[in-house]
């Protein structure tokens, strides 16, 4: 009975996720990138957009050098289990 009111509950409760395409990507970088990477000639709607994008990109760069670090030490404490 719990595991039909947990699955009906998480049915109804929606947690909306919000996610660039690459093309979404693509229009909010391309103004940022044209204008040189500088902020100052660009509108206000473009500023944002372009800190979305690069809030975007730091983001996926985080992620992806902190898997690099957990799986190498993951990897190494393997390579040290095998070799006992």
């Amino acid at each position: 009975m719990k595991l039909l009111i947990t699955i009906i509950t998480m049915m109804f409760i929606s947690f909306g996720a919000y996610a660039f395409n690459i093309g979404d990507m693509y229009k909010y970088c391309k103004p940022y990138q044209s204008n040189g990477f500088d902020y100052n000639e660009l509108t206000e709607n473009q500023q944002i957009k372009a800190l979305q994008c690069l809030s975007s990109l730091k983001f996926m760069f985080n992620i992806g050098s902190k898997t690099c670090v957990y799986l190498q030490s993951f990897y190494n404490s393997e390579k040290k289990f095998l070799e006992i």
